[in-house]
């Protein structure tokens, strides 16, 4: 797959780069005998790992040449079958087509070359992986495309380490039991085949990609989270306590970054590093604080371990300095979640000991009196974290109060509780309508709008995980993701009622606390598409699944790795593709935004092709339509709309494409479309309906029957700006809002005072929100 990646990037022609994806393909229809690969396992008598893939490299990035002179000779495999080959000078064979195919490799000194190269590259794929654990939290917390397709490739690499390195070399591991195998397969099937049939098809990709890459990564967990490293072999080290370091690393770095930005910039909650500092709102507080969820009970058993093995360096400061951070982005439901936590903590805690007399009893009692004052300080570090923060933020910003976060009584107030009830009753009225496959992943986002009921009362997900997988997959990937992670934890829960070992010396329990905490979390805010969340989600899972049972039969085992091989195979074959056109259209929303229209349009019509387009064909036609090249515009619209025709951007775009070209019905019904799906978005929407409907010969006759309609939504945007909600005040509503009073003065002159009134008042709060901005301490960072 690596080969293929270079072979894309080293041409720029699309077609030529639709050829090369054709011949790979051909490549991996080869007849499997003839390779003797056994299912693509890589223990083929003709060749190691490395050589396999630099056979797919010459195979791909090189276009096989026309001989005029062949001769053919008969040579028998490995396996005593004759194969009639056709040769020339030495320089390479070709097989005979009767072998589904021809093939062309060189063996002029450059194949040793790279034999060398890829044989070496999978080997590193755990460093690999535990490099992604500490970048993706500290970068965005993971929730960037570049994450996602640096995701893609570590389970590429992870999957080449395993059946090349780690079966052939004789190193297994445990194996992974049969029903989460099946389950976890089937959700990822499930959310292709939901992605195929979706009605939002230029978003989602990246959730597959995701998902499918994570759950390879889950598998590899599995097999391999008690190997020992053979460069830290003396010291015992398995990769799961490299995974604990790692994450306990990254954590300690996001925290140290997120005190600065929290003090220097004019943020309200604590956020770590699960920002982007290009957007005033993309700042993810409860992101933020569902990461710490994940990691301060492995910080917890690392520090027990550290006790009991009497290190002189024992990290209960850094407990409570985790803790002091989670305090501080003032995450309602964190708190809901943590305080569940300690409950099964205690709980986990007791089991092994319920089952004997009252001495036991009494000994967990003396544990606990022991550890008073390693708890005490981490309770009073994790408070003094959270009081040295705000006092050092009040000297430059206002902070936010407890007593009001606690009460409701923020700027948020009831929003967020009112807004969350109303996603979970949309989500599932939406879920029945599609149970089946689901509206698509990531559509959420569009079709939500058609029952919103109040002003910017949307969002990119239904803020619970199994709503938006039934709402998004179909209920089936609802129910087989529900029934994985009852199948990997139930198991290894009954487990600790019988275990016999000390419970600070293992880190299982710790880690199934974590995903309890991520998963109850998950209930109210759904957060999993952060890479640096998930990741480290999945393979915490992967620590705790039990039943190993027997290995596998060959049959099954051979199934297993065709599987897991063909998954892998086309996910990185997808990414690939559709990673070069991202790069493309990045390009043009680059030069978009510096004003360059004509370069950005360059880039835009190279990356045409491209399937996870996003906004790309938006941005095209409305240069297009900046620079009236109509039919052009047309076609980029069109383009949009055989991926997606609930978004109520596209049809404003083409309402105003056809005012452009003088036909009033098209754009009356594409203004009515943006109206009904944009509504609570845009107030602009309905100042453009009744543009258009003032033209028509009933049009004042149906503003009239609408006017009930009209001042509901008047009053309710008024409302939300006063408010200042979601920072409606700050946006160009205000603008659309005070052209809409002046035009409804005009056309309802009875009420014209009451519109005149609402105008002012609206100007007037908006005026007071944006100067509060501009008197706000600028941040000291960007």
């Amino acid at each position: 797959m690596f080969p293929f990646l270079f072979s894309a990037f080293r041409t720029a022609d699309p077609i030529f780069f639709t050829l090369r994806v054709e011949r790979y393909a051909r490549f991996l229809a080869l007849d499997l005998e003839l390779l003797s690969l056994d299912a693509f396992s890589f223990r083929s008598p003709y060749m190691g790992a490395g050589e396999y893939i630099a056979f797919a490299f010459m195979w791909t990035a090189a276009p096989p040449k026309r001989a005029e002179a062949w001769r053919t000779r008969t040579v028998r495999s490995p396996r005593k079958k004759r194969l009639r080959v056709k040769t020339r000078g030495g320089c390479g064979f070709r097989i005979s087509p009767e072998y589904s195919g021809s093939l062309r490799f060189c063996t002029c000194g450059i194949l040793p070359w790279m034999k060398r190269l890829f044989t070496l590259i999978p080997s590193y794929a755990p460093w690999a992986l535990l490099v992604l654990i500490i970048f993706t939290p500290l970068w965005k917390g993971g929730k960037t495309l570049e994450a996602t397709w640096l995701l893609a490739a570590v389970a590429e690499l992870l999957v080449l380490w395993t059946y090349s390195k780690g079966i052939d070399r004789g190193e297994k591991g445990e194996q992974v039991p049969l029903p989460v195998f099946v389950l976890g397969i089937a959700f990822v099937l499930w959310t292709i085949l939901s992605y195929a049939t979706s009605t939002t098809q230029n978003y989602g990709f990246d959730e597959v990609l995701r998902e499918g890459s994570l759950m390879l990564i889950f598998f590899w967990m599995i097999r391999f989270r008690s190997r020992i490293d053979p460069q830290t072999e003396n010291r015992r080290m398995t990769f799961t306590d490299q995974f604990t370091l790692a994450l306990l690393v990254s954590a300690c770095i996001a925290c140290v970054v997120g005190v600065a930005v929290y003090i220097l910039e004019p943020v309200e909650r604590f956020v770590g590093t699960f920002f982007d500092p290009r957007f005033h709102t993309d700042f993810w507080p409860n992101a933020w604080a569902q990461f710490l969820l994940l990691v301060w009970p492995i910080a917890l058993s690392f520090a027990l371990r550290a006790e009991a093995e009497r290190n002189r360096h024992k990290p209960w400061g850094f407990l409570g300095f985790l803790i002091g951070c989670m305090l501080l982005s003032f995450s309602r439901g964190a708190m809901i979640a943590f305080s569940g936590q300690l409950l099964l903590l205690v709980i986990l805690a007791s089991l092994p000991h319920a089952r004997h007399a009252s001495v036991e009893l009494r000994r967990v009692g003396d544990a606990l009196l022991k550890h008073i004052a390693a708890l005490s300080l981490t309770l009073g570090i994790a408070l003094l974290t959270f009081v040295a923060a705000n006092l050092i933020r009040g000297q430059i910003y206002p902070v936010t109060s407890v007593v009001e976060k606690v009460t409701f009584a923020a700027d948020e107030g009831n929003t967020s509780v009112n807004e969350r009830s109303a996603f979970w009753s949309q989500s599932f009225a939406l879920s029945l309508e599609k149970p089946f496959l689901g509206w698509g992943p990531y559509s959420f986002r569009f079709i939500q709008p058609r029952l919103q009921e109040h002003v910017l009362a949307t969002s990119d997900h239904p803020h619970n995980v199994f709503l938006k997988l039934a709402m998004e997959r179909g209920w089936i990937a609802a129910l087989l993701f529900a029934a994985l992670l009852f199948t990997a934890i139930v198991p290894s829960l009954k487990s600790y009622t019988v275990s016999s070992m000390s419970f600070h010396s293992r880190i299982e329990p710790y880690a199934l606390i974590g995903i309890a905490g991520v998963l109850a979390h998950n209930l109210i805010d759904y957060n999993l598409q952060f890479v640096g969340i998930a990741l480290p989600f999945w393979l915490m899972l992967g620590l705790i699944v039990k039943g190993r049972g027997l290995p596998l039969e060959e049959r099954t085992a051979k199934s297993v790795r065709t599987v897991e091989i063909a998954l892998v195979s086309a996910l990185l074959l997808l990414a690939v593709f559709e990673g070069r056109f991202l790069a493309l259209s990045s390009m043009g929303r680059h030069a978009e935004a510096a004003g360059r229209g004509e370069e950005a349009l360059l880039w835009y019509d190279r990356a045409s092709m491209e399937r996870f387009s996003r906004d790309m064909h938006l941005s095209r036609a409305n240069l297009l339509i900046i620079f009236e090249r109509f039919p052009k515009a047309q076609s980029a619209l069109d383009a949009y709309f055989s991926m997606n025709a609930e978004d109520a951007r596209a049809w404003k775009l083409q309402g105003d494409l056809a005012m452009h070209l003088n036909d009033p019905g098209r754009a009356l019904s594409s203004y009515e479309r943006a109206y009904e799906y944009g509504k609570w978005n845009r107030i602009g929407a309905l100042a453009d309906y009744m543009r258009i409907l003032e033209g028509e010969p009933n049009g004042l006759e149906t503003i009239q029957g609408m006017r009930a309609e009209i001042d509901t939504l008047v009053d309710e945007y008024a409302k939300a700006i006063v408010q200042n909600t979601h920072f409606i005040a700050l946006s160009p509503n205000v603008e659309e809002f005070l052209a809409l009073m002046t035009k409804l003065e005009v056309l309802f002159p009875d009420d014209a005072p009451r519109y005149e009134v609402l105008g002012a008042r609206v100007d007037r709060h908006a005026k007071e929100e944006r100067e509060k901005v501009k008197a706000r301490a600028p941040g000291y960072l960007w």
